[in-house]
């Protein structure tokens, strides 16, 4: 079990790299980006019928996160270009 959980936990291993965003274009840009790769990472383990994983249940919760993380920011930006 252990080889299997470990086996799990290198497979949501990515090599990418995180930017500090200081504006809203660059903020929806970076969010959209991991959109992508969270979502990326959801079909290849449902091609795979691994939707039982947890790993996958962390890509779903991840994927979530971000899309309200994206809706707080336009909500942000559509306050304040109205002010």
């Amino acid at each position: 079990m252990q080889a299997l959980r470990f086996g799990e936990n290198c497979s949501l291993i990515t090599n990418t790299t995180k930017s500090a965003s200081t504006s809203f274009e660059a903020a929806l840009k970076v969010i959209d980006e991991t959109l992508e790769t969270v979502s990326k990472g959801m079909t290849n383990l449902e091609n795979k019928n691994m939707t039982h994983l947890q790993s996958y249940k962390n890509l779903k919760d991840r994927y979530n996160q971000l899309v309200l993380k994206r809706k707080e920011i336009l909500k942000l930006h559509n306050n304040k270009s109205k002010e």
